[in-house]
């Protein structure tokens, strides 16, 4: 009887693309990136896989930030008093895992805690609050957890010039 063997058929074109700027740009490990792109199938994205890889504790090496979009579920009226926003020192400020890098604010309610780069505690944050949109102190950029994505909102930059002013000129400064 012939044994069917197993064929690894090359990439489609998009495929390669994608490929290229998980492992070229981003620094994933090509074999992860590949069976990403493999399982995602033919319409799979650097945003889609990016996504994917990180959510699965694959590790990048960098990139650029994707997907920065206008975001629904940044709301004046849903947002923490910008007066009361602080740098955290830990993460839930020694309450919660401890984590001292990779730290974020839930800009709904205030919360700190820790990155996927971490223990993740603000991920599992997320997971019970619908519109958790958070600060991260790293790099002051802003990641809205129900969109997915990195956003911006005109709303954002006070959050940002107070996060920056806490951040680079002490605690005392405000924006």
């Amino acid at each position: 009887a012939k044994r069917a063997s197993m064929v690894t058929q090359p990439p489609s074109a998009d495929a390669a693309r994608v490929l290229d700027a998980l492992t070229r740009v981003y620094g994933f490990d090509a074999a992860q990136a590949r069976a990403c792109v493999d399982e995602l199938g033919a319409n799979a994205t650097v945003q889609m896989c990016v996504d994917a890889l990180l959510d699965g504790g694959a590790q990048d090496r960098g990139g650029p930030a994707l997907g920065l979009v206008r975001c629904a579920h940044v709301r004046e009226d849903g947002m923490v008093d910008i007066d009361a926003l602080s740098a955290p020192r830990a993460c839930g400020d020694g309450e919660a895992c401890g984590a001292r890098r990779e730290l974020w604010t839930c800009l709904s309610c205030g919360t700190s805690g820790c990155g996927r780069y971490a223990r993740g505690c603000m991920l599992a944050h997320s997971a019970s609050h619908a519109a958790c949109v958070a600060l991260s102190w790293e790099d002051l950029s802003v990641w809205c957890y129900s969109c997915k994505s990195y956003v911006t909102h005109e709303v954002l930059e006070r959050y940002r010039e107070r996060a920056e002013a806490l951040k680079f000129r002490g605690a005392g400064s405000s924006a």
